[in-house]
Parts: C-alpha cells; structure tokens; sequence
C-alpha cells in the first residue's frame, strides 16, 4: 500500500498535476470522458486503492496516462516556444511546410521548404494547396 501512494505521488510530481503545497486539496476537475475511476483517481491521487476501490495496476494504468498526456501539453508548448523564438520568416517557412504535408499540396514540400530556407519566402508557384480537391 505505501508503495502504491509513493508510485502515484512521484507520478503526479513529475506529470505536474500536483499543485503547489496541496496534497489534501481536490487537485483535478474531471471532464464528461472521465471514467468514474480515471476521475476519482484524479481527485484522490494520493490514495486510489482506497478511495476509488481500485486496484494497483488499475491506479497506475489512470496515473500513467496523465503522466503522458501532461508532458504531451508540455512538448506542444516547447514546440511553440522554440517556434516563437524564430526569425518570422522561417516561422512562415515551417507553417508553409506543416500545411504542405498536412493538407497534401501540390509540389515538392521539402524542395519547397529548403528553398524558402534560401529565399526566405515560400514558392507558391511551386508548393500550393491543390484547389481541384
């Protein structure tokens, strides 16, 4: 049992679910796609065997998947940050890309891309969305 409270707590330190100085606090607001176990898990983080009548393997399987969607959030965020800190027209460049592969537009997307690293504007006589879709 204490090794169970130890596995959530470290998993929720390091999902940064926890906040500051409130292990006693209701940490989480659970969503209409919660569970009623994944949304107790989140309210009683700390001791799920016994407030949720879970299982060990049933806490951890909820606690894992938190870990792994906050630190989803947290890359998406780095992403953007590390996005923001580029010169605009390279920003412009990658958004171009994105869209390129994403959207399947005509034209080379990489050629496209390295030639905008070059020219420092997106040829889009080349790479364009195909307006026939």
């Amino acid at each position: 049992m204490g090794a169970m409270k130890c596995r959530a707590w470290i998993a929720l330190l390091v999902a940064g679910v926890l906040t500051e100085g409130c292990a006693t606090a209701s940490l989480a607001s659970c969503n209409p796609a919660d569970s009623t176990l994944s949304c107790c898990v989140k309210q009683h983080p700390l001791s799920p065997v016994d407030s949720c009548g879970a299982s060990e393997a049933e806490a951890l399987a909820v606690l894992t998947i938190l870990k792994t969607a906050y630190e989803a959030s947290r890359l998406a965020e780095d992403v953007e940050d590390g996005l923001a800190q580029l010169p605009e027209w390279k920003q412009v460049c990658i958004r171009n890309y994105v869209d390129c592969k994403n959207q399947g537009w005509k034209g080379g997307c990489y050629d496209c891309l390295r030639y905008c690293e070059g020219q420092h504007e997106w040829p889009f006589r080349a790479c364009s969305p195909d307006r026939r879709k």
